[in-house]
């Protein structure tokens, strides 16, 4: 005679089927979900859910060593692209969003509103490629008005229109690179030595940082001098409002609310210039250019 077991009662009951075949349809469901979730963000359609991040607008060489350079930063801070191309072009560790950075859907997704600032590349040195450039940092100041927007411009003049825009800070890399080979023509192992401080060589960090209290009303010979024995760092500049001061004389006293550029090994115990602070600056120094640039118009 067959003996049966409870267990083989139980799931042999009409009851117990039911339930095991939702169960496998609702595994079968989360596990759907969870593959065309994955599908979705290696192809760059999810969305990055991050705050106080960078959003890299486009892609070029440029933006490539961007990307180089804020892996090996300290701060490590997480970075999204938003560009029109296949697949992820920055590689493991950084968020990839496929699309249109002059579409507010696509800015969106890359969290432009929670964003710390945004760089913006021109995807080929083409003007077409500045008109777009303008078109995104429009694009931002519509959605996300207080977001930093540094630019990557191919024609100098084009740099007005930028700044009508309201672009934070404009940089045409042919003009740097043209003004730094004539300068080392005449000095030799300047753009090596310039190079060597900006992409962070040994002992060679460039940094913007708040003025410590305990420096307020030094000269900048004392200012100096203190920065090199408490922090290793070398001073290069002081920022002041919208004027950056470099080599100032010698009876020239720091004050509030003056930022440092220095050069060091780490920030160590030093404070990086707050994002609020820089914006308020870029704008500023943005009103300022704008003002003078007028008063050098021609009646």
């Amino acid at each position: 005679m067959r003996s049966f077991r409870p267990l083989d009662v139980a799931f042999g009951s009409p009851i117990m089927r039911r339930v095991l075949w939702h169960t496998k349809r609702i595994a079968g469901a989360l596990v759907a979900l969870v593959i065309d979730f994955l599908l979705k963000e290696g192809q760059g359609l999810g969305a990055s859910g991050y705050k106080d991040h960078i959003v890299v607008c486009g892609w070029n060489a440029t933006a490539r060593e961007l990307i180089s350079e804020l892996r090996g930063d300290e701060y490590k801070a997480k970075v999204v692209v938003l560009a029109d191309v296949g697949k992820n072009p920055a590689g493991e560790g950084v968020y990839f969003v496929r699309g249109d950075a002059t579409t507010a859907a696509d800015l969106k997704r890359a969290g432009i509103e929670e964003a710390a600032a945004a760089l913006i590349f021109p995807a080929d040195a083409s003007n077409e490629a500045d008109m777009h450039g303008i078109l995104t940092v429009m694009a931002i100041e519509s959605i996300a008005p207080n977001v930093r927007t540094v630019v990557e411009v191919n024609n100098p003049r084009h740099v007005e229109h930028f700044q009508r825009a309201n672009a934070s800070e404009v940089l045409v890399t042919s003009s740097l690179a043209s003004r730094l080979l004539a300068r080392s023509a005449l000095y030799p192992g300047l753009t090596g030595l310039v190079t060597d401080i900006v992409s962070g060589g040994v002992g060679s960090e460039l940094y913007r940082v708040e003025l410590p209290q305990k420096f307020l009303g030094l000269t900048i010979d004392e200012v100096s001098v203190r920065l090199r024995e408490e922090h290793r760092a070398t001073l290069l500049a002081v920022g002041r409002g919208s004027q950056t001061v470099v080599n100032p004389p010698s009876d020239f006293r720091v004050q509030a609310n003056d930022d440092l550029l220095v050069v060091a090994e780490s920030l160590g115990t030093l404070a990086p210039l707050r994002p609020d602070r820089a914006m308020h600056l870029a704008a500023e120094r943005h009103v300022h250019e704008h003002v003078h640039g007028h008063e050098e118009e021609p009646a």
